[in-house]
């Protein structure tokens, strides 16, 4: 009999590499990772509420900047991974458009500023917010009315032009 391979849960590899990630900084003498920061949570909070109201919009995060070993972040560099880099990325429609998720207090870096300078310079535009409420109105402005605010105008489906099936 073959032995069946057991697949490790998501929370499970993700645990082992968070203990990398410590293990690495501890022994480079940077400060331990923090588990979520003010950003990363208004960010995911932003996130999902992005997915359910603009479903078919291209948008993504880019895993810039997080703690890495040295061999790692050796291979990414030679790969391109770019400093200052924004968070997150949205197109709708032909609009690209880049954003910085920061706490009340955070401020954009330089190599960020120098960033931003070229993502405009490239045709796209570029927002930094700090709450939620920031967030959405970014997202009106440049994507529309959301299906949530259609939804909560329009709450009968067939005004929406969704039809039901039965």
């Amino acid at each position: 009999m073959k032995a069946k391979a057991v697949r490790k849960s998501s929370a499970t590899r993700l645990k082992a590499t968070s203990k990398v990630a410590k293990k690495s900084a501890a022994k480079e003498g940077l400060p331990r990772p923090k588990r979520k920061t003010e950003e990363q949570t208004l960010q995911m909070i932003a996130v999902q509420w992005f997915r359910k109201a603009y479903p078919n919009v291209l948008a993504f995060h880019v895993p810039n900047g997080e703690l890495r070993n040295r061999k790692v972040a050796e291979k990414l560099q030679r790969m391109g991974v770019l400093a200052g880099v924004l968070d997150w990325f949205m197109f709708p429609g032909f609009e690209r458009i880049a954003l910085d998720f920061k706490s009340k207090k955070g401020v954009l870096s330089n190599e960020q500023k120098r960033f931003m300078i070229a993502w405009i310079a490239a045709g796209g535009k570029c927002v930094s917010v700090n709450s939620i409420e920031q967030f959405i109105e970014v997202c009106t402005h440049f994507c529309g009315p959301s299906f949530i605010d259609l939804a909560n105008k329009h709450p009968n489906p067939a005004k929406l032009g969704v039809n039901i099936g039965v």
